[in-house]
This record gives structure tokens, sequence and C-alpha cells, in this order.
């Protein structure tokens, strides 16, 4: 894979060269998706890639910037010079890459601290962790929300020293009868809960939301369900448009095992629909006939749903759609359209949706699977092994037996 992405970026350079605005946000993204699909880069690719995409970011609008900093928040290998300038953005695109990128050095976390706003500090108090300068800038930021969600990084060893060197010169500058009593510190479990529910009003991506009532939205996922591709864009700006209650917020679906993540990537990569529909309802999401339907629909929208409800990574969900259907496989606006679905729609809210296509009024219940149910375990292996083909799970069943 490391040698395999480069020649197309330097194609894909050559592109981008040439005097196509219209072509040039579709190509970042893809670029993008490109170089992530490498966990391992070597130095000359990161250059490359920080060459290119420093100067389209520049000319691309906030969507195209959002989803390039979504791809490249937990890459391993994020160019620092991109990482810093995401991460400076508005804060819809900011947040993915100041919550996780490691991309981002203690001295930048600090200074982006400071200089911007109290909703990048927040996105930054979202990390596990920050280095002695970051906690230092977040603890003396004028936000007071900043700076009661930041004491938990008071408490880490690499912050303890600088604090408490203040706090003594602080005590020895002390004239007045007695120091103000130290505010009590929640545990930092707590803190961290609190910054997320304090980032939910801040965060674009809920801020103007509404909540339907279940029968509403049953209607709605229906609706959804019966639409055909053409026609739907209305009910898709109404889902991206829906939110789950905040007392719902800390409900959350399991990601699938790697095996079975292996299976979904093997079906995928040997474009077998049928297989892929077969997993959904092993899982437990849909219904044989539906999960069909879902994989065959042309717009993508429907499998980006599902493929959200059922918790599946964005990376697997891109190749899903990718490789699966070719009427959303070989258009650029479709691929895209529905991967922007599955990036935007409260995963709450998928999850109600995908329980009424199965005929049922509660979430989903995702039905862990066995390794070594049948088909499962085959579709691991012929991933593992590389090959070009899935063996179908009726096969492998047979073989098993």
């Amino acid at each position: 894979m490391a040698h395999s992405i480069a020649p197309n970026l330097q194609g894909l350079l050559h592109l981008a060269q040439k005097d196509n605005a219209e072509a040039r946000p579709s190509l970042i993204r893809i670029i993008t998706d490109l170089y992530v699909m490498n966990p391992a880069p070597d130095a000359e690719e990161i250059g490359r890639y920080a060459e290119l995409a420093l100067p389209m970011l520049a000319r691309a609008d906030e969507s195209v910037r959002v989803a390039v900093a979504a791809s490249l928040a937990r890459h391993g290998a994020t160019p620092g010079r991109v990482a810093a300038k995401l991460a400076r953005d508005v804060i819809a695109v900011a947040q993915p890459v100041l919550m996780h990128s490691a991309a981002l050095d203690d001295r930048t976390l600090a200074d982006i601290v400071r200089s911007t706003t109290p909703a990048h500090a927040l996105a930054i108090c979202g990390r596990e962790s920050v280095g002695p300068e970051t906690a230092l800038a977040l603890l003396a930021h004028d936000d007071d929300g900043v700076r009661n969600i930041a004491r938990r990084f008071a408490q880490t060893e690499p912050a303890r020293r600088p604090l408490e060197a203040a706090n003594d010169a602080d005590d020895t500058a002390e004239t007045g009868p007695a120091a103000a009593e130290p505010v009590e510190t929640a545990p930092a479990s707590g803190l961290f809960v609190s910054a997320f529910d304090l980032m939910d009003d801040a965060d674009p991506l809920y801020r103007g939301r509404t909540t339907l009532p279940a029968d509403e939205l049953a209607r709605h996922a229906r609706a959804l369900l019966a639409s055909r591709p053409e026609e739907r864009a209305p009910l898709i700006a109404r889902t991206i448009g829906i939110r789950a209650a905040q007392a719902g917020r800390t409900a959350s679906a399991p990601v699938p095992s790697e095996l079975m993540q292996a299976a979904f990537d093997a079906a995928a990569t040997a474009r077998s629909p049928s297989e892929v529909a077969a997993l959904f309802t092993r899982i437990g999401a849909l219904p044989r006939d539906v999960a069909r339907n879902v994989v065959a629909d042309g717009g993508g929208e429907l499998l980006a749903i599902a493929c959200r409800a059922a918790r599946l990574p964005r990376m697997l969900t891109q190749r899903i759609l990718m490789f699966v259907n070719p009427l959303v496989g070989h258009s650029v606006e479709r691929h895209y359209a529905a991967l922007d679905l599955f990036t935007d729609i409260d995963p709450l809210i998928a999850d109600a949706i995908v329980a009424t296509w199965r005929g049922e009024s509660r979430a989903p219940k995702h039905v862990p699977l066995a390794d070594d149910a049948p088909g499962v375990r085959r579709a691991a292996h012929v991933h593992a092994a590389g090959a070009e083909r899935l063996v179908p799970a009726e096969t492998a069943a047979k073989n098993h037996a």
C-alpha cells in the first residue's frame, strides 16, 4: 500500500495544477481519501500531500474542509502543517482535529487556545491528555466553562510542576489575610462528560437541530425507504436536521468486532452486494429483503444510514459505498453525498430509522455475532489472504459442515 498511492497522488497533482476550478473540491477529497488509506506513508508522500493539500484547502468551501478534517483527524501521519491549518479553521472544521489529531504538538495547541474561540478550547478539552503549556493556557482562559473543564488536566503530572511553581509564586506575593479557598475539582471522568455536554451546544453538527416525536420519526423513516434517489433530497435534508433528545445522548451501540469489520471489507472488496446485505442481516440490523433493497439503492443514502446505525467505521463505509454499488461508486457526487450523510446524521437517529425499517418501534439491538459463525470466519480469512473474490456464505457453510 505504501508504494501504490504515491503514483496516484502524482497524477492527481498534475490534474490539480490544471485550471479546473470545478474539479478541485472533489480532487482534494479524493486525494485525502487515497492518502489516509495508507496508514504509514513515507516522508516523500507526506510532503507531497501537504504541498498539494494546503493551497487546495485555501480555496475549498467549508463543506469540503469539514470532510477533509474528518478524514485526517485520527490518521497517524497527518502532516503537521495541514493539521495546524485545519485546527485554526472555523469550529465545524477544526473540532475533530483539535480533539484527536496527534499531529498537533503542545506549543501549537497552546497557541490555538490563546488565539481562537472558546469553542476551539472546549474541543481541545476533549482530548485524553494535553501537554503542560496547553494545560496552563486552558486553565488561564477567559471563559469560565473552559477553565472548569480544564481542571482535570491540572491533576496530570506534566502539568502539575509548572502549576505548582505558579501557585508558589502567588503564595509568596500574597499580602492579604488569607488566600482564597481552593476550588474542589470534580473527577476527571465527570469533567470529560461535561466537556461534551457543553460542546454539544456549540457543535455545528447539532446546533439548530430539532427532535421529533417517535411516530413522526417513524413516518419519516418509512418515507426514506420508499423514496426514489431523485426525489430524496428534501428527505435527506430533514434527516440531517433531526437530533436525538439530550437525555439519550449517552446511548451508544458497540463498534463491530475486527472480524466482523473484516467480513464487511471482504464483501465490499469482492463487489458482492448480496454478501454485504447478508452481513447486515446476520448482525440483526435489517431483515434480508430490506437489506437487499438498501444495498441496491442507487442513491447510496440508505446504505450510509445503515452503516451508521451498525457503527461501521467511516473508512470501511467509504469502501462499501465505493465498491458495492456501481451506481454510487462510479459517481463522485453520489458517493460523497452518501458519505457526508454518514458523517452528519445523528447516530441515534440512524438507530431509530433502521429500527423502523426492521419493523420495530424500539432502538435496534446490535446482536453480537460469534467469530466462528459460518461465512464470517471465511470472509475474514479471504480478506486476510488478499483474495479477489469472496466465497459466498452458503458455500462456506457447506464447506464448514
